[in-house]
């Protein structure tokens, strides 16, 4: 029989490197989402004083500034949580495959018969 001397170019992933990789790419997503809020947090602290004395010289309203103020709490709040639930969503993906290999490779090998012996007579008649 001849034997192939292509090699097969196309590299195949496990399932368990698929997901690792959905995972980093997760991962990598909310790190710049918390990136892009360190910037305007620092650029908010930076002109934090500013904000004050526009309050002081009655140059804007105080409710829009709290207002601000609360939806960047709440947006740093909500990218945390996506964060949490993405990472174990994906940790129980990962468990969930896991299982189900393992029933797989249980369900594949045949069940054996009882091997226990049954205990010899001994004596009898005589």
């Amino acid at each position: 029989m001849p034997v192939s001397s292509e090699i097969s170019t196309k590299k195949d992933k496990s399932q368990s490197q698929l997901l690792c990789d959905q995972m980093d790419s997760l991962l990598a997503k909310a790190q710049s989402q918390i990136k892009e809020f360190d910037k305007i947090n620092a650029d908010l602290e930076v002109e934090s004083g500013l904000l004050q004395q526009a309050l002081s010289l009655k140059l804007g309203a105080p409710e829009d500034l709290k207002q601000a103020a609360d939806e960047m709490r709440n947006w740093k709040a909500e990218v945390k949580s996506d964060m949490k639930s993405a990472v174990t969503a994906k940790k129980n993906e990962l468990k969930l495959a896991r299982k189900a290999r393992r029933q797989t490779l249980q369900e594949v090998q045949p069940e054996k018969a009882p091997t226990t012996r049954k205990k010899k007579k001994r004596g009898g008649f005589i």
